[in-house]
């Protein structure tokens, strides 16, 4: 009775806490959500890189995604009996079932002999020392081989005179000149020392496969060019016996449909996958797998493990926020009842007892969150897996996710931590009697006990010093690598680092918040200003315990949005930057020209990347005596394509400075002044002026180049000195061109070198590439920009290249800048970490909104009493109201300023460290921290909503509130 009592009174607690028991579950759910979604999103993304790989490998091999060969070869181990063999099947055929528990869609058995010397069938004829031999055959079977070709002849089949008919592969035949119905003897030992044995064989028809592709052959069908085919019977009865051993080769193929492959059982089907391998090996020594999908299955573990852990650090700010809120809500619910704590404590209830009420609630809460959690995991997970960008999804079908046992468990975890954490307000409650009660019931001006521990100092310390390392280029520990040089999305410590600075900042304002607030109070107090704004500043000032937890919440929860969104914002727009600088424009086309002698036709082919440089001295041998030229298809043909706005050659070639202290790698870039600047990318970064004007200081005089600010500064060189190179054509005897130093810029689009062998990075110098060419003689092979309409659908690389063809260019390859994007776009971590920070985004915002709202009305509850009083001296109801309002819009409006400051700052510190990859081609160019204040303002404006709610919620509760029952209430 006593048991049935306890749960009765807390589902009637339940219910007098409604609406906040349901935002108590809601956080939960959160929880559940994000975290379940992350092993979920991790299977689906990784099975379908799973899958594409071994589809990409079964067009190589032919063979199907989950294909199995067994084999054991004679040659190596042993020659075996047939009934050895029939041992062997058996048991490869049991264990194949009790390892895969997955459908097999095909079984192909092979065996064949030892290899015989093929005569012809001549009376009285001795083979013993003859070396005429036809060819060296095997004989052997495949399984059901007769449904997958095509018999000109007719099928084999048992004879009792001893004759053994066979067919022979069409290759063979037409080689050696084999027919049907034509008896020969197949003459050999069937393992060395043994005694020779003559076979007579007759040939009943030649075959030829169907289809050649048909993921039946595990084999090339070519591959049994050196086969005599009988049937499994033939072997059995006529074959096997003739032979004291007769198999050399025994093979078993499996297509297996690995659509019904689970994810959450692929660690286990690799353990019995290498339990089989042992298992074969003991069975017969040799016997052994030979091909399986157990690299590709092993690769998409050891994936799933590391993006679904790469995705938990990189969730842990939005779960603390959501663990906040959960804690936040529950000591809501707490002081609402104790009250009823301190009374049951009084008259004898145990703390025991007080907690296991809301155990028992917070069982049936977590019940609830769990199921609605996992469906919100479902979803979020399909999201993720459409996720181009922060807060921009692709469009496109998601990926089929499932919720596997790894999701269930991350959600019970979640589940069972967030109940946890909303026992604590309860804990420490129920340790309260009458007395305590009643005395906190005055004024608290005890802080927090992070405050008291100073755990916000301590957690500045790390985050300074994780500030530090970074700035100096080293490890985030000592002796660690360069932060520099590692992805972003696959070092989820550096988003930690600034997080922990984050929370570390916010707890320190939150600190001082008090203090602020007490000495706007003392300046008001000395001002002449309205009561109601003296009232506001000085409650703010004296009762801090009523603010401390939303207000932290605000501020942290704005600061990691402004970081988090900035981040992706930057690193989004990174993405096209290094992509479009690399590349020069939307498109790049790699094409040469029609040349005299075909063999200067490879000058200017491409290299490892885009930009091809010219290889010196590559071209045509200095002996001959014809000079090699190229024509081109002019380039302004380019614009009769579809899609295509702007066209701009540009050619980069090796050169060699006639300087002291010159650059070792040197390279040339020459470009179209005049088209060049509608066709190319440049930022307004890459030099001190703009590349309209750059173009122009090239027009100014045809022997001007530009050159770095760097390459100045190391040589000491002036604008407007001379600069003599030689740069590299297809004679070996390069020309030496002078040129006039005219301007300088930081950087220039397509500057990355494609040929650099050295480790010193090159140098560029940018030109007129007309008036290169004048001086090598000659055009020479060149690259062309072309920037495109991308809403065209015409625009994509391959119609380009195709209507390009067609037009006579001679395109080599082409590289597409969009594509590139979209390629990278869909990588699973950044797809992962997009969609978590978007999910975390919009649910700590919310969360955050529904704390201040839920915060505000049950502050206005508590101090009924308080404004009972204030109404009873004399305050009208327009003061009220206005000290209210101003309260509320105090507090959100420098809680929301502080962590926007915060994160904004925290973004220019650490966003910079965060350039991916350690390559020239990854770092260039640089980064630029891009704050997403259009997300910014989309948080403000909820807060403002969430504020207009709460505020017209409180001036309806003051509109019903009576002074002298608010008063005797607070008696009772």
């Amino acid at each position: 009775m006593f048991r049935l009592g306890v749960f009765r009174l807390a589902i009637q607690r339940l219910f007098n806490q409604f609406g906040l028991m349901v935002s108590l579950a809601f956080g939960v759910a959160v929880a559940v959500m994000l975290t379940s979604a992350i092993p979920a999103f991790s299977d689906a993304v990784q099975l379908r890189v799973l899958q594409t790989r071994i589809d990409a490998n079964a067009d190589n091999t032919k063979r199907p995604p989950f294909a199995f060969l067994m084999a054991y070869f004679g040659s190596i181990n042993g020659q075996i009996e047939y009934e050895d063999y029939l041992k062997d099947d058996a048991f490869v055929t049991q264990r194949i079932n009790d390892v895969l528990q997955m459908p097999i869609s095909q079984t192909v058995r092979y065996v064949h002999t030892t290899k015989f010397r093929l005569f012809p069938a001549v009376n009285s004829a001795e083979y013993k020392d003859s070396n005429r031999q036809l060819e060296w055959l095997n004989l052997g079977y495949i399984s059901d081989m007769n449904s997958h070709i095509q018999v000109f002849g007719e099928l084999p089949k048992v004879r009792d005179d001893g004759v053994i008919e066979a067919l022979v592969y069409s290759e063979l035949a037409n080689q050696v000149g084999l027919q049907t119905g034509e008896d020969y003897i197949l003459y050999g030992a069937p393992k060395r020392g043994a005694a020779p044995l003559q076979m007579k064989i007759r040939v009943t028809g030649i075959w030829i496969e169907k289809n050649a592709d048909d993921t039946y052959w595990f084999y090339r069908p070519d591959a049994f060019n050196d086969n005599l085919i009988v049937n499994q019977e033939i072997y059995a009865k006529q074959v096997a016996p003739l032979m004291p051993v007769d198999t050399e080769l025994s093979l078993w193929y499996f297509d297996v449909d690995g659509r019904s492959l689970d994810p959450d059982q692929v660690p286990f089907l690799l353990g019995r996958m290498a339990r089989m391998r042992a298992e074969l090996n003991s069975t017969r020594q040799g016997l052994s797998v030979r091909i399986s999908p157990e690299q590709a299955l092993g690769r998409f573990v050891t994936a799933t493990n590391e993006l679904t852990l790469l995705l938990v650090i990189f969730s842990v700010p939005m779960l603390a926020v959501v663990l906040y809120f959960v804690v936040l809500v529950a000591g809501m619910v707490v002081r609402q009842q104790e009250g009823e704590i301190s009374v049951l404590r009084s008259r004898g209830a145990s703390s025991g007892v007080i907690a296991l009420l809301y155990v028992i609630a917070g069982v049936l809460i977590g019940i609830v969150a769990l199921a609605l959690g996992l469906a919100g995991g479902w979803g979020l997970a399909s999201i993720m897996t459409q996720m181009t960008t922060f807060l921009t999804f692709s469009g496109e079908v998601p990926l089929p996710v499932r919720l596997g046992n790894q999701a269930i468990r991350f959600a019970v975890g979640a589940a069972v931590v967030s109940i946890f954490a909303s026992l604590i307000p309860a804990i420490m409650a129920s340790r309260r009697n009458i007395v305590s009660y009643r005395t906190t019931l005055g004024r608290n001006i005890r802080p927090p006990f992070w405050q008291r521990l100073y755990l916000d100092v301590l957690l500045l310390i790390p985050s300074v010093y994780l500030y530090t390392q970074m700035r100096n280029g080293g490890g985030l520990l000592a002796g660690g690598a360069d932060v520099r040089t590692a992805d972003p999305f696959s070092d989820p410590v550096r988003f930690l680092a600034p997080v922990l600075m984050l929370g570390a900042s916010a707890l320190l304002l939150v600190r001082f918040f008090p203090l602020v607030m007490r000495g706007l109070a003392w300046l008001a107090g000395r001002l002449p200003v309205n009561t109601s704004i003296l009232l506001a500043l000085r409650n703010l000032a004296r009762a801090p315990v009523n603010y401390v937890g939303p207000l932290l919440l605000l501020i942290f929860t704005m600061g990691l949005a402004v970081f988090s969104s900035s981040i992706a914002n930057t690193l989004d727009r990174h993405l096209v930057d290094s992509t479009y600088f690399r590349n020069g424009a939307d498109v790049r086309m790699i094409e040469t020209g029609d040349s005299n002698q075909k063999s200067a036709g490879g000058f200017g082919a491409p290299a490892a990347s885009p930009n091809p440089a010219t290889q010196g001295g590559g071209g045509a041998a200095a002996e001959e005596e014809e000079p090699v030229y190229y024509t081109f298809v002019p380039v302004q043909e380019h614009l009769r394509i579809p899609g295509v706005k702007a066209a701009s050659r540009i050619g980069t070639y090796r050169a060699t400075l006639k300087i002291t202290n010159a650059p070792a790698n040197a390279q040339f870039i020459g470009v179209d002044r005049a088209d060049f600047p509608q066709s190319a990318y440049f930022r307004l970064d890459f030099a001190q002026q703009t590349l309209g004007d750059l173009m122009n200081i090239l027009a100014s005089d045809s022997s001007a180049v530009l050159v770095s600010e760097e390459f100045l500064a190391k040589t000491r060189l002036r604008i407007g000195e001379p600069l003599a190179m030689s740069i590299s054509t297809i004679s070996t005897n390069a020309p030496v061109i002078s040129f006039t130093i005219a301007g300088t810029y930081r950087l220039f689009p397509s500057e990355v070198s494609l040929n650099n062998n050295g480790d010193e990075p090159p140098t560029y110098f940018v030109g007129n590439l007309d008036y290169f060419f004048e001086n090598a003689g000659t055009p020479l092979p060149y690259d062309v920009l072309l920037s495109t309409d991308t809403k065209n659908p015409e625009s994509s690389l391959d119609k380009i290249v195709d209507r390009a063809g067609s037009l006579g260019f001679l395109v080599l390859a082409g590289y597409d800048s969009r594509a590139i994007i979209r390629e990278q776009q869909a990588r699973p971590e950044r797809q992962g970490v997009f969609g978590l920070l978007s999910a975390g985004f919009i649910s700590a915002s919310l969360l955050t909104i529904i704390g201040f709202v839920l915060s505000a009305l049950i502050s206005f509850r508590a101090r009924a009493i308080q404004l009972g009083m204030l109404r009873t001296v004399g305050l009208s109801a327009g003061q009220m109201g206005t000290f209210i309002v101003l309260e509320q819009v105090i507090l959100i409006g420098l809680g929301a300023l502080a962590g926007s400051g915060l994160g904004y700052l925290v973004s220019r510190l650490f966003i910079p460290f965060m350039q991916v990859g350690g390559s020239m081609a990854a770092n260039v160019p640089p980064f630029i921290v891009r704050i997403a204040w259009e997300n910014l303002a989309l948080i403000y404006g909820a807060l403002a909503i969430a504020l207009f709610i709460a505020l017209t919620i409180m001036m309806l509760l003051l509109r019903r509130l009576k002074a002298f029952e608010a008063i005797k209430l607070g008696a009772t």
